[in-house]
């Protein structure tokens, strides 16, 4: 009698068999989990669109996540709850349930959550005491954090259709919406991972207009699991009663990364199909740099190890950090990171998973190549081990094109809040050793001239959309399609870039002394991208025509003037190549001096000083200093104009108009 009870429980327990799951390629549905989950052990485990499984993804037909006992039920994501802990003098609560806090942080929310669409709404503040603390935290989707006891707790809500139309339904009991094609899972990623970062709590208090007022905030996500599981299978051409995944290209980068920075990363087609086998990947790589060839370079990004902050697999911008990349992802982070030049794949023991890492700045070299001619490998095979043993060396390298275009961002994008703001956190989502931009804030709102002139502006903001910086963290941004001819320096006491000089000035001099003058790896790095923008057919302004010296007048500019200006103001053009002339003779340099109405003291001539390399000399330093030009520096001979530079405090320029 036991026994037969026993095959009774057993029997019930039993709702599918291993054995009936569907294999096709990496398929693996079983139909009698609704063909929306697979059966492990005699149950079901449901599908869920953020899951790693290769058949639960968009591609293979599954949108959404599933839930049940057979998976007959979708989970959909239809609204998010949230609030800010703000110090009590800062906000006014009347605390009787009803009532929004002044202010209610909407718009400061709005402003800093960029990347989500959605519309946000007030909801009833709370006033947090030891006698009744905000519970709220305890049902916090990140940390479960202590309910707080002090403080006030301004409360938000956002409906996920908003982010895909803010006309469809704003409802806690009506979901649809024909636009939110995955039942709130992207909107609600996206508002979830713009909450996580780690400079949330400074952004909405400086958008409030001081530091430090937000102490702490939760968030709780609200879904249904009662909606039938038959609404979310994708359309398709030829619908087949159980999806089937083609082994072709895996899509294990979220379809929230993709679709909002793929357009402004580079594509598979920019990967070279050749690779190469050795030790490492990183011969070109200097080790007496800082770091050597150690993960603590700044050309290498060791993966998983520096995902920061950790968070779990699947999510909108990255994997975790004890995540095993395949190929193919390792690739992939490559072609989202702008300065990635190639990757080193290093597989763990008896798998075709291991450590990425992405190479930046510099090309690839293997070190210690392998002479094992039979292995063959491409991407997408189906593979199951890629050591050693295999390939015949530690390492694997891929490179990307020598020439690679980059995304062309014009006015109309940049111009654009909303997808501005989207640009500059794809190129520095804060995701990779901690902090990628550190002092320099790069928002729209910093993306502006510390002078005013509204060309500049617009200049300014076309170099932050097309990425001409080099690290994050970076003080120095460079002309789009002119980088060695203007720059601009980050202040980060008035959040705003201010023009550099070619001479004077231990900041504002910086990036000529610094980056542009020794041809740095800074230097290069914008040079080729502005080099290959679009479709690598993009060229720079051309060179004029030079100037007959008969035709040039000279003038001194004012203090801390560039040679545009000095001849602008005497309605006149400025003729570059006489002005970046080298003088052969004191006497010539004199006459010159003359012409331009100073005359120079022999003792007060200075034809050669090598630290003043790259200066945008000739010019007049504090009144009685006659400094001649050195030969320009090889890498910048091509410059088609020195006229716009400005040398800094206590020169001014000897300048030849026209």
């Amino acid at each position: 009698m036991f026994a037969v009870f026993l095959l009774i429980l057993v029997s019930y327990a039993q709702v599918c068999s291993d054995s009936e799951n569907t294999v096709g390629g990496d398929a693996e549905l079983n139909a009698k989990c609704n063909s929306r989950g697979w059966c492990d052990k005699g149950e079901c485990v449901c599908c869920d669109q953020l899951s790693s499984k290769p058949w639960c993804l968009p591609k293979a037909g599954i949108v959404g996540t599933y839930a049940g006992t057979t998976c007959d039920d979708a989970r959909t994501y239809y609204m998010a709850k949230f609030g800010f802990v703000v110090k009590e003098d800062e906000v006014t609560c009347k605390n009787d349930g009803e009532s929004s806090a002044e202010p209610d942080l909407v718009n400061a929310t709005s402003a800093v959550i960029s990347q989500y669409d959605g519309q946000f709404q007030s909801r009833a503040c709370k006033i947090c005491t030891v006698g009744d603390p905000c519970d709220e935290f305890a049902s916090n989707v990140f940390t479960t954090r202590t309910p707080p006891t002090s403080g006030v707790l301004v409360n938000l809500a956002t409906f996920y259709n908003s982010h895909h139309n803010p006309a469809c339904p704003q409802s806690e009991i009506d979901y649809a919406c024909a636009e939110n094609v995955d039942r709130g899972i992207t909107a609600k990623e996206i508002l979830k991972d713009a909450l996580d970062g780690t400079e949330i709590l400074k952004d909405i208090s400086n958008a409030m207009g001081s530091d430090n007022l937000i102490e702490q905030f939760y968030l709780r996500e609200l879904y249904d699991d009662s909606t039938g599981g038959t609404l979310t299978r994708q359309p398709s051409a030829t619908p087949t009663e159980t999806p089937t995944y083609m082994p072709t290209e895996q899509p294990t980068i979220i379809k929230v990364r993709t679709s909002t920075c793929k357009p402004y990363a580079h594509t598979t087609e920019d990967f070279n199909t050749e690779y190469g086998v050795g030790s490492s990947c990183r011969g070109n790589i200097d080790e007496s740099w800082p770091g050597g060839r150690s993960c603590d370079s700044p050309y290498l990004i060791c993966l998983p190890q520096e995902n920061t902050p950790a968070r779990d697999e699947g999510r909108a911008w990255h994997f975790n950090d004890t995540h095993r990349y395949n190929v193919q992802e390792c690739q992939r982070e490559c072609l989202f990171d702008q300065r990635c030049r190639g990757i080193e794949f290093v597989a763990d023991a008896n798998s075709h998973l291991g450590n990425c890492t992405l190479i930046d700045d510099i090309e690839t070299l293997v070190v210690n190549p392998s002479q094992n001619y039979d292995f063959d490998y491409k991407i997408g095979d189906n593979v199951t081990n890629l050591d050693s043993s295999v390939t015949g060396g530690a390492a694997m390298c891929f490179e990307k094109k020598a020439e690679t275009c980059h995304p062309y961002i014009g006015a109309s994008t940049y111009n654009n809040v909303t997808k501005f703001q989207t640009i500059l956190d794809c190129y520095c989502p804060n995701n990779r050793k901690g902090s990628y931009t550190k002092k320099v804030k790069r928002t729209v709102e910093n993306t502006r001239y510390c002078g005013d002139d509204t060309n500049v502006d617009e200049r300014i903001k076309m170099a932050q959309a097309n990425r001409m910086f080099h690290l994050c963290e970076n003080w120095c941004l460079f002309n789009t399609l002119n980088p060695e001819q203007e720059s601009w320096y980050w202040d980060p006491w008035n959040t705003c870039w201010y023009e550099t000089y070619s001479g004077r000035g231990a900041h504002r001099g910086y990036c000529d002394r610094v980056i542009r003058n020794p041809d740095s790896i800074e230097l290069q790095f914008v040079n080729r991208r502005a080099d290959n923008f679009i479709s690598c057919d993009k060229t720079r302004t051309p060179t004029e025509a030079p100037v007959e010296d008969a035709n040039v007048t000279y003038f001194l500019s004012e203090e801390v003037a560039s040679c545009d200006e000095a001849c602008s103001s005497n309605s006149m053009t400025c003729a570059a190549d006489q002005t970046a002339r080298v003088f052969s003779s004191e006497q010539d340099l004199k006459a010159v001096f003359q012409k331009a109405g100073f005359t120079c003291n022999s003792e007060n001539i200075i034809m050669n000083r090598t630290n003043w390399e790259g200066w945008a000399l000739p010019g007049l330093g504090y009144g009685r200093i006659c400094a001649n030009r050195l030969p320009t520096l090889s890498h910048l001979e091509d410059l088609d104009s020195d006229c716009n530079r400005k040398i800094g405090e206590g020169w001014r320029r000897l300048c030849a108009c026209y």
